[in-house]
């Protein structure tokens, strides 16, 4: 074959391929319109997680192959709003030909972070998803202070691993390790004279047992003192009446008695607190939790008015 007739073929093969191609794009969009792709996703997640309610304001396909979905709403059955700026979505089509079960590759962008992984389900029976999660702005998603009753602070980064049961929408099982950065917890009562608890870093692994969430490796670095915890939080819904049954330890800072006022019997404990750490408990629910400290129990000279506020508070 001479050069020219060379060319000639290769021209009207991409000819052709360009016009296939034009066709394909005009016969997806006629096949696919938005609201039809957006309705699709908004159903799928509707019958994943029932105990919400979805909405997708806007959806398009974006090469290659990714499906974005933009200004996404979720209404909590027990109160409380989640918002996603963004959504995209890459079915490995492949997974859909062979039958019930599908896989896909998702990317979220929500509360100033990212949230990226894959999932699949198993016919009707279990949607499973691993996830890791960037920086997430714990005060940009108003739902979970209005949960606890509390606004919290700080961003939460980790790895997460979860399987849901598709008709129940229940959580069936969850591992991971989350941790979260330069953030402060308002206490609802103060504790030695402390409103909020601020932080650097709290880091947990946690897994699931049952209706049990297990924390494990449990580590505090705050201002007020450095710690280490573990224990167990019976999930309930709502979220916010899930019971805690935690145990640590924290080696106090100055800081942690610096608003006490000046009695002798605190100079002992702050110098008990510089020598050993301090035994902490954490009981209640997470919308009322109690801390106690169990070496202010073994003080009895202490006032009674300070042995209240130090064991029977709520944070």
């Amino acid at each position: 074959m001479s050069g020219a007739a060379f060319l000639r073929t290769l021209g009207r093969v991409l000819t052709g391929s360009l016009l296939l191609l034009a066709l394909a794009a005009l016969f997806a969009w006629w096949l696919f319109p938005e609201d039809f792709v957006r309705q699709l996703p908004e159903r799928a997640l509707n019958r994943a997680l029932p105990r919400w309610q979805w909405q997708v304001g806007a959806a398009r396909w974006r090469w290659p192959g990714w499906l974005e979905l933009r200004q996404i709403r979720a209404q909590g059955h027990g109160g409380g709003d989640l918002s996603v700026e963004r959504l995209s979505l890459q079915p490995e089509w492949s997974s859909f030909l062979r039958g019930r079960q599908w896989r896909l590759a998702f990317a979220a962008e929500l509360a100033g972070g990212t949230v990226t992984g894959r999932a699949s389900a198993h016919g009707d029976s279990a949607l499973s998803c691993s996830a890791e999660v960037q920086s997430l702005d714990l005060a940009g998603q108003p739902w979970l202070g209005r949960m606890l009753g509390r606004e919290l602070k700080g961003r939460l980064s980790g790895t997460l691993a979860a399987q849901f049961e598709m008709r129940s929408g229940l959580l069936s099982a969850l591992e991971g390790r989350l941790s979260a950065q330069d953030g402060a917890i308002p206490l609802r009562h103060p504790v030695l004279g402390h409103e909020v608890l601020p932080y650097a870093r709290i880091s947990t692994r946690l897994r699931q047992d049952g209706r049990r969430l297990v924390l494990t490796s449990g580590t505090l670095e705050s201002p007020l003192g450095q710690g280490s915890f573990a224990g167990a939080v019976t999930l309930a819904w709502p979220a916010a009446a899930s019971r805690i049954s935690m145990q640590g330890q924290l080696k106090a800072r100055p800081e942690l008695f610096a608003r006490v006022r000046e009695q002798p019997e605190w100079q002992v404990m702050r110098l008990e607190a510089g020598s050993r750490p301090l035994a902490v408990m954490l009981s209640g629910t997470l919308a009322d939790p109690a801390l106690a400290f169990s070496p202010l129990e073994l003080a009895p000279a202490a006032p009674a008015s300070l042995q209240s506020e130090a064991q029977g508070t709520t944070p």
